[in-house]
């Protein structure tokens, strides 16, 4: 309780939370139902737990845990909140990459708030199908000092309910798409990319940015004080004709290497 007086609080998606808080939402579907968090290595673990379903906060300080499995009762709509993520190494996962019991990214719908972090988010949401990413916020460099720290981290998200505005890519951005779906996500044009050094975003020939989405990649990456000499793969992704005078600037001014579909 004195953590909670301690630190500052922060409106987000019309509610009150932490502003240090890792914020997201579990809808079960049956009664019981057992969720889990879970890690790979062996990670230097100190959080609490608010399950959101009124049966207080769990402490977790080791990957095995005993704690850091829940037992919903009832099916509902729950709000956890983690505080504070501190995890020294090793992969934080919600979803079957790191936890292949309970299959916890099933029932994870929203994420709401990133908060302060001090983490590895490597593959943490693989395959988390069902997870709506709008009015989300977050700082994605808080995770320093673990530059690699998103590798993979959004992996198989539904990225068509994501909203980039206010994101602060990281210097790693290595395969935070890879085998996404849905390639439409919002508010790239608001995005930070100036801390990137690994632009190969996991665009593979698979997959594709939408031209508008790409067209406004384009743009911040020229509007912003880049990283130079970058690699940046889009994928099969294609841009407008009217942007071709910006890309060629891209990789003329500030050295970068891009691949993509070309014209659209």
């Amino acid at each position: 309780m004195i953590a909670n007086i301690q630190n500052p609080y922060r409106f987000v998606s019309g509610a009150l939370y932490p502003a240090d808080a890792l914020v997201y939402e579990y809808t079960t579907t049956s009664s019981p139902q057992t969720v889990a968090l879970a890690w790979s290595g062996v990670p230097t673990i100190n959080m609490t737990a608010d399950w959101g379903d009124g049966s207080g906060l769990s402490t977790i300080t080791a990957p095995g845990d005993a704690d850091r499995i829940h037992e919903y009762t009832t099916a509902g709509t729950y709000i956890v909140q983690l505080r504070p993520v501190v995890i020294g190494s090793g992969e934080f996962g919600l979803s079957p990459a790191r936890d292949t019991v309970y299959s916890s990214d099933v029932y994870m719908t929203k994420m709401i708030q990133l908060g302060t972090i001090v983490s590895n988010f490597t593959v943490t949401w693989d395959d988390c199908l069902n997870m709506d990413w709008t009015g989300h916020t977050g700082n994605m460099n808080n995770v320093t000092p673990y530059v690699s720290a998103f590798s993979a981290g959004l992996r198989g998200c539904q990225i068509s309910t994501m909203n980039f505005d206010g994101w602060i890519f990281p210097v790693n951005s290595s395969n935070m798409f890879w085998a996404g779906h849905g390639f439409d996500p919002i508010g790239i044009s608001g995005a930070d990319f100036t801390a990137v050094t690994n632009g190969d975003i996991g665009i593979t020939t698979l997959f594709s940015f939408t031209t508008s989405v790409y067209d406004d990649w384009l743009q911040a990456l020229n509007d912003q004080s880049i990283v130079h000499g970058v690699t940046w793969n889009f994928g099969t992704s294609t841009y407008s004709a009217s942007m071709s005078t910006i890309r060629a600037s891209l990789i003329a001014d500030k050295g970068l290497t891009i691949t993509d579909g070309g014209v659209a």
